[in-house]
């Protein structure tokens, strides 16, 4: 039985553990090179960051993330604390 409860643990920790979304350089999603990621390079790259999570770390509104924005974003995906982006 506790074979069975350690298994338990160990697949419940393992799980946790792939949860957490892996995160790309800037350079590597701004795939036209122009400086800026739309939200087609950001989705593309985190099909979890919704148009409302997008629009959250546009700060200037012009539907585009600068290298700040996007470094907000990167913490927060890092971090898990995008529920708190769509709220």
């Amino acid at each position: 039985m506790k074979r069975l409860a350690y298994a338990t643990v160990a697949t419940i920790a393992f799980a946790g553990a792939a949860i957490a979304a892996p995160t790309f350089s800037f350079q590597t999603i701004d795939d036209n090179r122009d400086g800026a990621l739309s939200p087609e390079e950001v989705t593309s790259a985190y099909a979890l960051v919704s148009e409302i999570v997008f629009n959250t770390y546009d700060g200037d509104g012009n539907n585009q993330l600068d290298r700040d924005e996007y470094r907000e974003l990167e913490q927060d995906i890092e971090t898990n604390n995008l529920e708190q982006a769509e709220q």
